[in-house]
């Protein structure tokens, strides 16, 4: 299931988007696994929103998902992803925008 990641302002503005189209996506992120309380708690159908101040914690779950990407494929996609949450993380206001399909 495709998934669509952005990184928005406090206004709406999107500023950054990353898109993985594959049915792997559904496998990389961990949706319904209680050792990833913030990914876990995901609607994979729907719009899930992360404010700045889970930053911290999602990049320590992100991270961890980092550390057994399977692929170079799967690797770039979280790469690219940890990038937006590090962006968000430094700007207040900000947040990310999981778009399932």
């Amino acid at each position: 299931m495709p998934v669509d990641i952005s990184l928005h302002t406090q206004d709406h503005s999107r500023l950054e988007t990353v898109v993985f189209p594959r049915e792997a996506t559904r496998d990389l992120i961990p949706y319904e696994d209680p050792d990833y309380p913030l990914l876990s708690a995901m609607d994979p159908g729907d719009f899930t929103f992360f404010s700045h101040d889970q930053m911290p914690e999602l990049l320590i779950e992100w991270r961890r998902l980092m550390e057994n990407a399977e692929t170079p494929d799967d690797r770039d996609f979280l790469a690219r992803v940890e990038t937006l949450a590090e962006k968000c993380a430094n700007e207040p206001g900000c947040y990310l925008k999981f778009d399932g399909d």
